[in-house]
């Protein structure tokens, strides 16, 4: 049957294997389930050689598969969140899910470098500022985009991100991802964030891996 022509036994490395195999095939995704003898994912191999090279999304699904109802994306507010949105978007078209788009304002993005509270928001931004900026852009980010029929809605939090969309595990059924930032102390931010949540989620993760970015371990 077709799925015995699908089947194939590859010697090599896992995760060097899945890559040269989705590209192969021309994939536009990758689904990884947790190790059969383990209770979580074995992200000290397959799956983290995988996330740091895949070019293509990568699904990960922790848990027994469910209907997707709600999908909660996490975005950063830069440029590359677009792709994280549009995907999101698309798959609650697709499934007839809504969205909740997900900003975690977290203190030492926003202090720690000139760059992020000068160039965007002004040398002498106090903390309030900076949040009620990052606030109103969130609402302007997700009242600009074109969402079609999809319901959706838009949440700002102050709070480390990664136990913040951790701590929205049991209102969604999807997290959706990147693993990228606006400058280099959010790419290193965002890494690590992105690496907890698929650590740590017991819910489906769909990770988007932006081309020009790395993954950093």
């Amino acid at each position: 049957g077709v799925w015995d022509e699908r089947l194939r036994v590859l010697p090599g490395k896992p995760a060097k294997v899945l890559l040269e195999r989705a590209e192969y095939l021309s994939a536009d995704l990758i689904m990884l389930g947790a190790h059969q003898a383990r209770a979580l994912i074995d992200f000290g191999g397959t799956a983290r050689g995988v996330l740091a090279k895949s070019p293509i999304p990568v699904w990960i699904q922790s848990a027994p598969p469910k209907p997707i109802r709600s999908i909660l994306v996490a975005v950063d507010l830069s440029e590359e969140s677009a792709v994280a949105l549009t995907t999101a978007a698309r798959l609650a078209s697709s499934l007839g899910a809504s969205v909740t788009v997900l900003h975690a304002f977290h203190l030492p993005v926003f202090t720690a470098t000139s760059q992020v509270g000068g160039d965007l928001f002004g040398a002498d931004a106090s903390l309030s500022d900076l949040s009620e900026a990052a606030e109103a852009r969130l609402q302007e980010f997700v009242k600009g985009f074109e969402w079609g029929d999809v319901p959706h809605t838009a949440c700002f939090v102050r709070g480390e991100p990664a136990e913040e969309i951790l701590d929205r595990q049991e209102e969604t059924d999807l997290i959706v991802l990147g693993t990228h930032g606006e400058t280099a102390l959010a790419s290193a931010v965002l890494g690590s964030v992105a690496y907890t949540v698929l650590r740590g989620s017991s819910v489906p993760v769909l990770a988007l891996h932006h081309s020009d970015r790395h993954w950093l371990v």
